[in-house]
């Protein structure tokens, strides 16, 4: 486990067993929760990786001009996906 890893309240504690070898396609991957902990394990090979499932999302209506703001102000992304199929006029 690496010291990125503690940094993470609720984390799994070194040697805490995630799931059998078998559950996780090779090469592929797999996803598990240690308790309220979402971890995705990464699979090729002889190489087995965790990682930390933390990619944040956030839900906004994205027709109304100040929440966007806020959000773009609050997170300040250097790289922001939006996901949508209708076309939002006040975003364009």
């Amino acid at each position: 486990m690496t010291e990125a890893w503690r940094k993470y309240r609720g984390a799994p504690a070194d040697g805490t067993p995630l799931c059998s070898l078998d559950a996780i396609p090779d090469p592929g991957t797999h996803g598990v929760l240690v308790g309220r902990f979402p971890v995705l394990l990464a699979r090729n090979g002889a190489t087995l990786r965790a990682y930390v499932n933390a990619c944040p999302h956030q839900f906004l209506p994205l027709d109304v001009p100040r929440y966007m703001r806020r959000f773009m102000d609050h997170w300040q992304p250097e790289l922001c996906l939006i996901c949508e199929s209708e076309i939002w006029p006040n975003l364009l």
